[in-house]
């Protein structure tokens, strides 16, 4: 029987968000310790090597991609000044973007 590829991304990504649901609910010793085990499980993958196509590629790269949403989303919860740095850094892109930088 083969397992899914992505079965280990997709766990990782319901675990961040449970990690989220931690942070909107200000369970901060909770959103700790699922920090400690996403290490574990960001660790496992690291140590899974497995080629996919291009399909599981793209989905992967859609997991990912909402891991980081989530993990600005945890940041601005628990961090709220992070949502300046954002901002800011966001018009400095859309400047550079605007002068063809």
């Amino acid at each position: 029987m083969r397992t899914d590829p992505l079965a280990r991304y997709r766990a990782l990504q319901g675990h961040c968000q449970q990690m989220l649901e931690a942070a909107r609910s200000e369970d901060w010793e909770g959103l700790q310790q699922l920090g400690r085990e996403s290490g574990v499980l960001v660790a496992r993958l690291h140590r899974t090597a497995c080629t996919i196509d291009e399909n599981a590629r793209r989905e992967k790269f859609r997991i990912l991609r909402r891991i980081v949403e989530i993990d600005a989303e945890i940041r601005h919860i628990s961090q709220p000044w992070t949502r300046t740095v954002d901002s800011l850094l966001d018009a400095r892109s859309a400047l550079r973007r605007g002068h063809g930088a």
